[in-house]
């Protein structure tokens, strides 16, 4: 397997022998080609014995939507500066790469965000697409600031975790 770290430099990764992935498996490995560009983003063709698992659908258009809250807190830390803004965001892609096929998730946990104990149950699919997109936002609706405070806070980082303040001076 050859892969693209993010200094730009190939290099090889050594790979257990054959019998060793068929002892660990129970059959033999198969043939995974990736290639990484920058941090961590993957493109490749996943091929088990003479099967390529990824799915090639050709080029398509996709549309969707979703609702956003556009909220600030005040410039004193109490509370919203304002009413928050409900908005409606809405897009247009025109797709010209379109594959589809298995893959796995793993979800990690930072000191903000606790997700590593969340199982993924089920993951129906991987896609990978490419092309164009066109995106309209627009506000909807105004939020009573005083509705909104306890999702504002639940949205601000604990910043308790960040504190420098209390660890050993360095010289």
């Amino acid at each position: 397997m050859r892969q693209k770290s993010p200094n730009g430099i190939h290099s090889d990764i050594p790979l257990p022998s054959p019998a060793k992935v068929t002892a660990m498996y129970g059959r033999p490995l198969g043939l995974l080609v990736i290639a990484c560009w920058g941090a961590g983003l993957a493109l490749g063709s996943a091929i088990a014995g003479a099967q390529n698992l990824l799915t090639d659908l050709g080029p398509g258009t996709a549309s969707g939507a979703n609702f956003n809250i556009k909220a600030f807190p005040a410039s004193n830390g109490v509370g919203c500066e304002d009413d928050p803004f409900l908005t409606l965001a809405e897009f247009d892609n025109a797709l010209s790469v379109r594959r589809e096929g298995p893959g796995s998730l793993r979800l990690a946990s930072s000191v903000h965000d606790p997700l590593g104990d969340i199982p993924v149950v089920t993951l129906r699919q991987a896609s990978y697409v490419e092309g164009d997109l066109i995106a309209r936002a627009r506000t909807i609706a105004r939020i009573p600031a005083e509705a909104f405070v306890p999702y504002l806070y639940g949205r601000l980082d604990d910043w308790t975790a960040l504190d420098t303040e209390s660890l050993p001076k360095m010289n």
